[in-house]
């Protein structure tokens, strides 16, 4: 997976105030080695690497058009059991993953080793980017594209559901934002500016996530959980 390259790549992280700092050299094999094992080390590195691109290709095989796989299934099935499998996905993801298990964690025991990247301490754009895929889901856009969201089937049930959904999105990605970089360095101790700013962060995304359970309801999903399943 990509926190066993990252590890391969950056080390253990034991500094106070960056992240791993393993040395290339420790990929070489002659007088220059700085660590035994180069060449074990440097075949872990290929076969993770090969491992996270199969893995990656089954998800494109999985979402992959004209065929017999998951995407078919999806989209053929109950239109209602997939939009709650999409509300309840971003609700989970929002609340109980992101702002629960990668920042909450870390917020409380105000252990570096509790942030969501620890090797590379690239946890901030880790932040960002799940909390952007969220609001890409929610708004029906990625990139290039730009379709139909759920905003579009909220706005139609309740106007000012939708608006203020919308609202907590942005307001989420302006906390995240806020948050000073590197990650692990803004802990610091509680009721610190960095602790502060988490938390702010974490308060959003846990509203996004409640608010996502009554997107469901407006929707006629029924009731959602959004926190980790046990």
């Amino acid at each position: 997976g990509y926190h066993a390259i990252e590890f391969l790549l950056w080390g253990q992280d034991t500094s106070s105030d960056g992240p791993g700092t393993r040395p290339w050299q420790d990929y070489l094999t002659d007088m220059e080695a700085t660590a035994p094992n180069g060449d074990r080390r440097g075949q872990f590195l290929k076969l993770a690497a090969e491992i996270l691109v199969e893995d990656l290709a089954t998800l494109v095989d999985a979402w992959a058009p004209g065929a017999d796989n998951y995407r078919k299934a999806f989209t053929e099935g109950d239109p209602d059991e997939a939009l709650r499998k999409i509300v309840t996905a971003i609700g989970i993801l929002s609340k109980g993953e992101l702002a629960g298990e990668r920042m909450d964690v870390a917020l409380d025991s105000l252990d570096q080793e509790d942030e969501h990247s620890c090797f590379s301490d690239n946890t901030h754009i880790d932040i960002k980017m799940n909390a952007l895929g969220i609001q890409n889901v929610y708004l029906g856009r990625y990139d290039y594209y730009d379709g139909p969201g759920l905003n579009d089937l909220v706005a139609a049930a309740d106007p000012a559901l939708n608006d203020a959904m919308i609202d907590l999105l942005e307001k989420s990605l302006v906390a995240i934002e806020a948050i000073p970089v590197p990650f692990d360095q803004a802990l610091g101790a509680q009721g610190s500016d960095g602790w502060n700013k988490i938390d702010a962060a974490v308060n959003a995304l846990f509203d996004q996530g409640d608010q996502l359970v009554e997107v469901a309801a407006a929707l006629g999903l029924g009731a959602i959980s959004v926190d980790l399943p046990e």
